[in-house]
């Protein structure tokens, strides 16, 4: 499967008339049910209460898949929408493509990677220590377009989430890896 498949991105309208990618999330299978994944710092407190749209990737039919969810919960760095509904551009449902949800490996998390990372823009992750922080190779891009953006590994063809890109407190863009508590907290809710 296409990992890019798997993402999804919610946009906001400018006031001149311009949509701009607020932020993405990934579909993601937890026990048999599908949700959405993204990074708490995307999400706002009006988004808890609003039901949210948005557009599944496609590289020839970009905007006529959409994804309509609503918040199902926090945990700690990460939250949660569930899926209410999928619809094409025709009106009829479609099964959107999903990831599993992984511990990351114990080597060097400075080698990984996000799906967008193989379409248009590279990620470059530098770990040091408790530093954490992305940078990106192409400064063209809006740091805040790639929040929430899930960080894969790839294991005899299959792809896995281990962690989203997030931001700091210092408004900069960090990674976000799970961890074995967070990961059991959000099991045993769903």
């Amino acid at each position: 499967m296409e990992p890019c498949k798997a993402l999804c991105f919610l946009s906001k309208d400018e006031q001149n008339g311009e949509v701009k990618r607020r932020f993405m999330a990934s579909a993601v299978s937890v026990n048999g049910q599908t949700f959405l994944l993204t990074s708490s710092s995307a999400i706002k407190d009006k988004d808890k209460q609003e039901k949210l749209m948005f557009k599944r990737y496609s590289r020839k039919h970009f905007g006529h898949y959409t994804v309509k969810a609503s918040f199902f919960g926090e945990f700690g760095e990460f939250t949660f929408l569930r899926i209410k509904d999928t619809v094409k551009g025709n009106g009829k449902n479609f099964d959107i493509h999903r990831l599993n949800l992984e511990l990351p490996p114990l080597e060097s998390l400075n080698v990984l990677t996000s799906p967008c990372a193989m379409e248009k823009s590279k990620f470059d992750f530098n770990c040091d220590g408790d530093i954490r922080k992305i940078e990106l190779s192409d400064k063209s891009i809006e740091e805040t377009s790639i929040l929430g953006a899930p960080i894969i590994i790839e294991q005899s063809g299959q792809f896995s989430v281990i962690g989203v890109v997030g931001w700091t407190s210092e408004e900069t863009l960090c990674p976000c890896y799970w961890n074995k508590n967070t990961l059991g907290e959000f099991s045993l809710v769903c």
